[in-house]
């Protein structure tokens, strides 16, 4: 089976209604696409296995972390630049395994 992903293709009225839907109720079931778009599930389920194959859609997940009790979320970009690699290491190792949340670091 080949690799089709990046493939450009054009979208029809249903791949648009279909991505239309799941950006408003990204969860909704094929039963329920397929009523709401009056086509049968198998064909939905079709879709979504092409429009995922040819990389115009990708299934995710999202944390929601107020959900999980976090008051604070915040998304750190950090660029280091001429600093030993070991350093670097170190922080990361430290931060992804829960220090982040209560340590200072320097590099």
């Amino acid at each position: 089976m080949s690799n089709q992903k990046n493939k450009t293709r054009p979208l029809d009225e249903l791949d648009e209604a279909i991505l239309s839907l799941l950006r408003i109720e990204p969860l909704e079931s094929n039963k329920t696409l397929a009523q709401k778009l009056t086509v049968s599930e198998a064909a939905i389920a079709a879709r979504l296995r092409a429009l995922e194959r040819d990389g115009i859609m990708k299934v995710m997940a999202q944390c929601d972390y107020r959900a999980m009790g976090y008051d604070l979320v915040a998304s750190v970009e950090i660029a280091v630049v001429g600093r030993k690699s070991d350093a670097v290491d170190e922080f990361s190792y430290l931060y992804l395994n829960g220090a982040g949340s209560e340590a200072e670091f320097r590099l």
